[in-house]
């Protein structure tokens, strides 16, 4: 008798609904100190939307391309002015994260920047009513250390940056601070005035 193997059952997706509000974990990949920031959004918002959020509240400054990676699904820019996009490539103001993220089961990559490389890990989870009572929607409600300086070279340039500071001779101390226009510190974080950005 040929015995025929039971198939796995699939997983379950996680569910969002478009009136759900949703808490986001932001988490800059391979970066040291950690960059971290937490955002609370509606869940019927555009990837366009999300993409200025994030802009706002990690403290980049929109000057480069950007992608989503959801699940096997690549959301972004309109294709003549993303060079890296595919035809399979879904336009970020046509679709909402309620409509993406159940098959990703909330987890995705926001990629900023096509050659320094910056990459986002993003959690999503659905809040109760209790705990988004009183807040104005999108808010950031938390994060740690600073936004790393536009075109300083990825994760690797930043931390090279970051070491000539601490123990570079006098001279490349001098030389970095005058490329960043000023002092640098790579722990902070300024909740108020990324709230502020986020609302703007």
């Amino acid at each position: 008798m040929k015995v025929v193997p039971k198939s796995k059952p699939k997983a379950a997706t996680t569910p969002f609904t478009a009136g759900d509000i949703l808490e986001l974990r932001i988490s800059l990949k391979n970066c040291d100190p950690k960059v971290e920031r937490t955002m609370v959004v509606r869940a019927d918002i555009t990837f366009a939307d999300l993409h200025y959020f994030i802009q706002a509240v990690m403290g980049w400054e929109n000057a480069h391309l950007h992608e989503f990676k959801v699940g096997k699904k690549c959301v972004g820019m309109e294709p003549e002015d993303d060079f890296f996009a595919d035809d399979e490539m879904i336009l970020e103001e046509n679709v909402r994260l309620f409509e993406l993220l159940p098959e990703s089961k909330g987890q995705f990559v926001y990629w900023y920047d096509f050659g320094d490389d910056w990459m986002h890990d993003i959690k999503a989870k659905v809040l109760s009513a209790a705990k988004v009572q009183g807040l104005k929607l999108p808010c950031c409600t938390a994060g740690s250390g600073a936004c790393p300086p536009e075109d300083c070279g990825g994760v690797w340039g930043y931390a090279e940056m970051l070491e000539g500071l601490r123990s570079g001779t006098p001279q490349r101390k001098k030389e970095i601070r005058s490329w960043l226009g000023g002092s640098f510190d790579p722990e902070a974080f300024d909740l108020k005035a990324a709230d502020r950005a986020l609302r703007s």
